[in-house]
């Protein structure tokens, strides 16, 4: 019996005893389903034993994604799309560490949706290679040249953090992202810049052993060519959301972006945002950006 078989008959056995809060759509037309793949952040390899929920609600996938990735989940129709990844295990020692798929620009989830593109972050620890190993590294050990940008030690401990990837593409071919400027509302969640040739490795995976200097300093407005921001929220914040301004300080190429939005935050987990322009056109979907450079 393939996933996808046993992912429908699971969920027809949830309506039948109105467990999970899912339902069959045929019966329930108040419910859309949104079908896709999870791949891992670091590497863009499909992700395995992964769960899928809608944010701060008990509509989540039946079972854990196996070795092709993909999901299946049902969620009001009229939600914001805001799918929330991790392996639903709250000791944070687990495989994954929890991540909100923050669309930017902002979804609703009025229709089905098909090959949906989502993200997982593996919750790596030094010596590994990855996004949260180089993380901590920077975290536990500061810029020694410019000093501590944030109060957390490690990622776990965090108010939150915001992490947003650039990407941009013309005909087909992938563009630096040199030049954007990220603002956050809020003093608890300061404005980092990621140096790209001091975070990633030559096969563009994050490396710890190239920190724990990979943060530009405070004093950084923009982003380098590789597009990268993060921000390590103080454990103290208590909020849910911050507002993310997002400008392209390069007068010449001129996008006008979807400014401001807000980013859901929760404690010791990333709010993942993506934001894409192609040939000249901002506030492209993410799944939009990696049709037209043929990822999937």
């Amino acid at each position: 019996m393939s996933r996808t078989t046993l992912s429908i008959l699971l969920i027809a056995v949830f309506a039948v005893l109105h467990l999970g809060g899912c339902g069959d759509t045929a019966t329930n037309p108040g419910l859309v389903t949104i079908t896709g793949t999870v791949r891992n952040i670091d590497d863009g390899q499909v992700a395995e034993g992964v769960r899928v929920r809608l944010l701060d609600t008990d509509f989540s996938d039946a079972t854990q994604t196996g070795s092709d990735g993909a999901f299946l989940i049902q969620i009001p129709r009229g939600s914001p799309l805001l799918l929330y990844t991790d392996d639903f295990d709250n000791t944070r020692a687990d495989a994954w560490f929890p991540l909100i798929n923050a669309e930017y620009p902002p979804a609703v989830a009025n229709e089905n949706l098909t090959d949906w593109p989502i993200h997982a972050c593996p919750n790596t620890v030094m010596p590994q290679k990855g996004s949260l190993a180089a993380w901590d590294n920077y975290l536990a050990n500061g810029d020694v040249a410019n000093g501590d940008l944030f109060v957390p030690d490690n990622c776990a401990s965090s108010g939150g953090i915001v992490a947003v990837l650039i990407l941009g593409a013309a005909g087909g071919q992938e563009l630096e992202n040199a030049d954007f400027s990220l603002t956050l509302d809020a003093d608890a969640f300061p404005d980092g810049y990621i140096h790209t040739d001091n975070f990633f490795d030559e096969n563009f995976i994050p490396d710890p052993s190239l920190g724990p200097d990979i943060l530009y300093p405070g004093a950084r407005t923009v982003t380098d060519w590789g597009g990268g921001f993060v921000s390590f929220g103080d454990p103290a914040f208590g909020g849910t959301q911050v507002t993310m301004t997002f400008t392209d300080a390069d007068a010449n190429r001129g996008l006008v972006w979807r400014s401001p939005v807000a980013v859901p935050v929760r404690p010791g987990t990333i709010s993942l945002i993506i934001p894409c322009h192609v040939d000249g056109v901002p506030d492209v979907p993410f799944k939009q950006f990696g049709e037209s450079m043929g990822w999937f």
